[in-house]
């Protein structure tokens, strides 16, 4: 669940959110900014909740999507939002991409689950992003089951605690990543950042 920051006015807009059910399947859910004082105290992650009254609408954003549903959900003022008791809800609900596809270019304009482990790194460093703000970065390389081996790309805060885990603490073993919500770029090659 995380909150949109209009540019125009720099002030927190809608709340967006994946939700996922018992069965695994995740869609996207959108409460209005006119909406959010409403439900943003009534709603917690890693809760489960019954929702009432929602209007469904077509996920055909022109961002990238957080899930493959055809459909994504929007509150409206009637919506009626229930905590559930302790449910079999999927805690993380992975959704994980083979490397081949992603070294294969496949990007349906989804946001990406991968796995593996590392078997190449470099030291964290600083650039300037498209904005001219210094930022910090790790690159390093993960291999899947497959021999399969792809570039990755962690920023700020991730690409500090990465550094930890691969110079600091200085592991025994493999470093086994789960990366969940990724982006596909390419930029001389595909990377996933």
């Amino acid at each position: 669940m995380w909150r949109v920051i209009e540019k125009s006015t720099n002030q927190p807009g809608s709340i967006e959110m994946v939700i996922i059910d018992e069965q695994g399947m995740k869609i996207h859910v959108t409460i209005k900014q006119n909406l959010a004082p409403k439900f943003e105290k009534l709603l917690q992650e890693d809760f489960a909740y019954t929702f009432e009254n929602l209007c469904v609408g077509i996920n055909d954003t022109k961002y990238r999507r957080t899930t493959t549903h055809k459909y994504k959900l929007n509150f409206m003022f009637s919506t009626k939002c229930t905590n559930a008791p302790s449910t079999t809800i999927p805690e993380h609900g992975f959704d994980f991409m083979r490397f081949a596809d992603i070294s294969n270019g496949k990007d349906d304009g989804i946001y990406i689950d991968i796995i593996g482990h590392v078997v190449g790194k470099n030291p964290i460093k600083e650039t300037l992003d498209k904005d001219g703000i210094m930022k910090k970065l790790i690159d390093f390389e993960l291999q899947d089951l497959e021999n399969n081996r792809i570039p990755c790309t962690v920023w700020e805060d991730l690409a500090i605690r990465m550094y930890h885990c691969l110079y600091i603490e200085e592991p025994s073993g493999p470093v086994v990543i789960i990366l969940q919500g990724c982006q596909m770029k390419t930029w001389g090659g595909v990377e996933v950042d």
